[in-house]
């Protein structure tokens, strides 16, 4: 199969018995290349588990492969998954000869994040490498997708399926019976092939006179598998090895020295070599054939007996098990040992062990798994215990943070912690705990609090301590940047870059850099933040190496968060620089990477992409766009954020009603600690809802507030839409010189960085102010914007032939138009009389120079009214 292909995966997928693994060892004997292979067991499922596993087997045949990787996996930082695929295949690239690896068991991993990893390694290996899994089910995986490419080879259940002539053979060989055709067939329907329960019959047809004698106990498929263990295998078998098989079968793996340990039998290597001689289903797991394991069928028949026959014995089994393990240092099955015999107090103690630098691999799923095995109070009785139960919680439910009944159990967890630490004079496990309590605050929104924890944690951590006081110094800025406090937030996010670097920590000063960009984007500092966005990306590279991230991108797969936000922001400044293909192509490359769920980035990034549907030639309609918004909003400052997305789009469509809707609920409520600049983004809406209902001297009144707080706050991007804002409600008021007073200023801010989008976005309203001010502009570099602002601008204003420009009601009452609105329905939308929602409808068809509603909407779009 592999000749034809040749097929970078090859799936043998058939239940248990059907010979997957002798076949793949029977071919893998035949190779003149060496072929690594991995047995899979459900520890595997932790994907640092898994990783160290996988480069383990594949460096006893290529020893030179994966340095890199086991260091990344030794790092306290976690790697990314992908990465760790990227950085293989390239290594794998660079070997002549072929590489062929077996993972077998595979329908053991359950982990989505593994499955991702082995999808990235089949869509991306080069053509000398084959990947050979065997499972029992098919695994989660795009077969499809790959059987039309031509990327897998199957071996199947009708494929590994015993013949009539196999059949014959393989009990002539185990057996020493030639059967008739008759018995053969008999023995075929009952076994429909399958080679476990055919090579059980071949075992006990050895000496029967009669070989149809056994084929009664046979029937039923699978459900003969007890009895027959019992009565045909255990019964055949002296009392001493039957005693041996029952016992062994709690070990996954056999050795004679564990086997001596566990059940107190001297001639355990004995026992074993003689169970290997009589084919009672051991499989050699090394070439000294030292280490075994049972055929899976056969020990989980063992196992049920042993649960039947003799329950009084397992704790001690398990017990003794466990503590032969833990002292050869294989701490994984010890502690599954300890467990399943309930000794928590010993369990405990080797989880602790476990967690020590010298085995702690970012295990964070298995080491959850043993703490919730361990009782409540176990856990509680260490504050040690209690920290990471908390810690692997919140790292493997970072989305579900929000959930009251997880937090509630963090949050006792952590409290538990530190009145332990407090008690025991641990200052370190303290600023541990405020860490991780700012973690969760922060993931809930609750900014105060997370700020609070995070001072707390900053006052006991170390000055030389790296790693936990980078976390609480990047949890602080992004609090400090959502209250506003921008000094606060780069001192802060300056610190995490310069500790991250002196670590050598990539991903951690990915994020100190894209937190530095985000002080610098709300001073207005386009080009800075670019370029700290800019550096998060290069770190990334840094990272990946050049040639791994370009693989990960073409995969369509990469997951870290700080990639988007980066993405988000290198978006919004082409926006806000006019250059609409460049973020449009932007902020596609960062839906690319995942949907936005983390809220720092959910309004921002999605009321850019509303600007980005509303501009012309947009794929996508700003309504559908919203309607999705809505339904993922799930968290309350998620709704909040939803809500003021619908109420922005709403004015902009001149639906006054709705806004007004929202206005009123905002103001009937309380803040609480609704971020700074989320509450930024309500005034400014609030005082644009003013303005389209003519109170421009409350809107007046309300930016004032805004522009000091903005100067205060140092925070740019209010400021100048305040100006903006301030400029249009002064205009509208009649009040020319303090308008074009506030537009000069507003101007002249946004000029160095060019920020065009700024006065754009307003349409035509501020072309008027802009032309009466060219003329008086003496600087050249200001007067050379302005009038890039008036070329970018006129072509929408001349182009369209109007009459007369719209009026901001008449430009309302045009989309409710086109949204199939009736003069009725217009008139209580805008809560106006039926008499003048028919004048403003009259006022349309004359300036647009048509006679009928069809045709005002077809003018109006044609000169990108619409």
């Amino acid at each position: 199969m592999l000749a034809l292909g040749p097929y970078p995966l090859v799936l043998l997928s058939a239940t248990a018995g059907f010979g997957k693994t002798t076949l793949l060892a029977s071919w893998a004997r035949l190779q003149q290349s060496p072929v690594a292979w991995l047995q899979l067991d459900a520890l595997d499922n932790d994907p640092a588990r898994f990783w160290l596993s996988l480069l383990t087997a594949m460096r006893v045949c290529w020893p030179y492969l994966g340095e890199s990787l086991l260091a990344q996996l030794n790092a306290l930082q976690p790697p990314l998954l992908l990465s760790l695929a990227t950085t293989l295949i390239n290594e794998i690239a660079q070997e002549k000869q072929n590489i062929m690896l077996v993972l077998d068991d595979y329908h053991i991993v359950e982990n989505p994040l593994i499955q991702q990893v082995i999808t990235f390694l089949v869509e991306h290996a080069p053509s000398h490498f084959h990947l050979l899994l065997a499972s029992r089910v098919d695994p989660d995986l795009p077969l499809a997708r790959w059987r039309f490419r031509g990327l897998l080879g199957e071996l199947r259940t009708s494929e590994l399926r015993l013949n009539a002539v196999e059949a014959a053979h393989y009990v002539q060989r185990v057996a020493g019976q030639v059967l008739s055709e008759e018995t053969l067939n008999r023995l075929l329907e009952r076994t429909e092939g399958w080679i476990a329960g055919m090579q059980l019959a071949a075992l006990s047809l050895r000496g029967q006179a009669d070989p149809t004698s056994v084929l009664p106990s046979l029937s039923g498929k699978q459900r003969f598998l007890l009895d027959y263990v019992q009565d045909e295998i255990l019964a055949q078998q002296a009392p001493e090895v039957r005693h041996f098989l029952l016992r062994a079968s709690i070990l996954e793996r056999l050795q004679a020295d564990l086997c001596q340990a566990v059940l107190s039998e001297p001639n355990s290597q004995m026992l074993l070599e003689q169970a290997e001689r009589s084919n009672l289903f051991l499989v050699a797991l090394d070439e000294d054939r030292q280490w075994f394991r049972f055929h899976t069928l056969f020990r989980e028949a063992l196992l049920a007996l042993l649960c039947e026959q003799e329950p009084e014995t397992l704790p001690g089994l398990h017990q003794r098990a466990g503590i032969w393990l833990a002292e050869h240092e294989q701490l994984h099955e010890a502690i599954n040992h300890l467990l399943t015999a309930q000794d928590y107090p010993t369990a405990a103690q080797l989880i602790r062990r476990f967690i020590s630098p010298q085995h702690w691999r970012n295990e964070y799923r298995t080491l959850l798994t043993w703490l919730e095995w361990l009782p409540r109070e176990e856990v509680l009785a260490h504050p040690d215990l209690s920290f990471w139960w908390a810690f692997s919680l919140i790292l493997t439910s970072l989305h579900r943070l929000s959930d009251p009944g997880l937090s509630v159990t963090i949050l006792a967890a952590l409290q538990q912690a530190e009145e332990g630490f407090r008690a025991a004079g641990n200052v370190y496990g303290v600023g541990q705990v405020h860490t991780m309590r700012m973690i969760v605050s922060a993931n809930q929104g609750d900014f105060s609090t997370s700020i609070e924890e995070a001072r707390l944690a900053l006052d006991v951590l170390p000055a030389h301590d790296r790693q936990w006081r980078y976390r609480a110094l990047a949890g602080a800025a992004l609090g400090s940047v959502f209250h506003g406090d921008l000094r606060a937030a780069y001192e802060q996010a300056q610190e995490a870059l310069t500790l991250s670097t002196a670590a050598r920590w990539l991903p951690s000063m990915q994020d100190a850099a894209v937190y530095l960009g985000e002080v610098y984007l709300r001073r207005g500092e386009l080009g800075q933040a670019a370029s700290y966005f800019r550096q998060s990306q290069a770190f990334a590279e840094e990272y990946l190496h050049l040639s791994q991230l370009q693989l990960v991108q073409a995969s369509g797969l990469r997951l870290n968060h700080y990639d988007r936000m980066a993405l988000y922001c290198l978006a919004a400044i082409a926006y806000a620089r006019n250059e609409i293909d460049e973020a449009r192509s932007t902020m596609q490359n960062a839906l690319k990477q995942g949907p936005m769920v983390f809220f720092p980035t959910l309004t921002p990034g999605f009321l850019l992409q509303l600007r980005l549907a509303l501009t012309p030639g947009s794929p996508v309609s700003a309504r559908t766009l919203l309607q999705q918004h809505v339904t993922d909003a799930k968290l309350p400052l998620e709704r909040r954020e939803a809500n003021l997305a619908e109420a922005w789009l709403a004015l902009k469509q001149g639906n006054l009603a709705h806004t007004q809707r929202w206005a009123a609920q905002l103001l009937a409520g309380s803040d609480g600690d609704y971020p700074y600049i989320r509450r930024c983004e309500e005034q400014l809406l609030l005082a644009r809802l003013c303005l389209a209902e003519g109170r421009a001297d409350e809107a007046l009144a309300q930016l004032s507030i805004l522009q000091a707080d903005g100067e205060a706050h140092e925070h740019v991007t209010v400021l100048l839409e305040t100006l903006v804002l301030t400029t249009l409600a002064h205009q509208a008021l009649g009040a020319s010189n303090l308008a074009q007073g506030s537009l000069r200023e507003a101007l002249t801010r946004a000029q160095p960085e060019e920020n065009l989008r700024l006065f754009l976005d307003e349409g035509d309203a501020l072309v008027p102010l802009l032309a009466a001010l060219l003329p008086d502009l003496q600087d050249q570099p200001l007067h050379d914007f302005v009038a890039r602002l008036l070329s970018a601008a006129m072509p929408a204003q001349t182009s369209s032939d109007l009459l007369e420009t719209l009026t901001p009601q008449e430009t309302r009452v045009l989309h409710l138009l086109a949204a199939g609105f009736s003069n009725q329905q217009i008139a209580e939308e805008l809560v106006i009389t039926l008499v003048t929602a028919k004048k403003h409808v009259s006022n349309i068809l004359g300036k647009l120079n048509v006679s009928s509603r069809t045709q005002a909407l077809a003018q109006a779009r044609k000169r990108g009214l619409l």
